[in-house]
């Protein structure tokens, strides 16, 4: 085998999960830093893109849907405002 018996596995697990714990409670009292913060939304952009394409560029039908609400909002402004 590779001489690591079970119950090292075991309290090696145990160990990472407290310290993992610890971590989570850390971050929930005192948040992120801004750099982390950023680097986090960083990361979560680009596995939006890997999964989705680029959020920031639009096809023509989604284009022409938004310019659709955008219109009816305006008519339901003007109802609502005359």
């Amino acid at each position: 085998m590779n001489g690591v018996s079970e119950n090292d596995w075991k309290a090696y697990v145990e160990r990472w999960k407290i310290a993992n714990q610890a971590e989570r409670e850390m971050t929930r009292r005192e948040g992120p830093s801004p750099e982390q913060a950023i680097s986090w939304c960083l990361e979560s952009l680009c596995i939006f893109e890997a999964m989705h394409g680029d959020p920031f560029v639009k096809d023509p039908v989604t284009r022409k849907k938004e310019e659709e609400a955008r219109r009816h909002w305006a008519q339901l402004r003007e109802r609502w405002t005359a």
